[in-house]
């Protein structure tokens, strides 16, 4: 995965987790861009726990992710059939 789509991840999840309502503030940072390495900061409402916000966060960007992943490669198919057609 490029840089570029790492970082796409990182603030499509944020933005993702700003949505919720559970969620306060949702913000990162990358230190260097030379090293794989990123902070995050989660802050919940009070008597949220910020663990079960985060889980229920990735696990929706997963599934964004994957359904995204599918309509590409559907779409991906369907253009080089139309292009041996040709």
């Amino acid at each position: 995965m490029t840089t570029a789509a790492k970082k796409l991840d990182v603030f499509s999840t944020t933005s993702d987790y700003s949505k919720t309502p559970d969620v306060e503030f949702c913000g990162y940072t990358i230190p260097h861009p030379s090293e794989p390495k990123m902070h995050v900061r989660l802050q919940s409402r009070q008597g949220a726990p910020a663990d079960e916000a985060l889980r229920s966060g990735l696990t929706d960007l997963r599934n964004v992710s994957k359904h995204i992943e599918d309509a590409y490669r559907k779409e991906l198919q369907a253009f080089k059939r139309k292009s041996r057609k040709k």
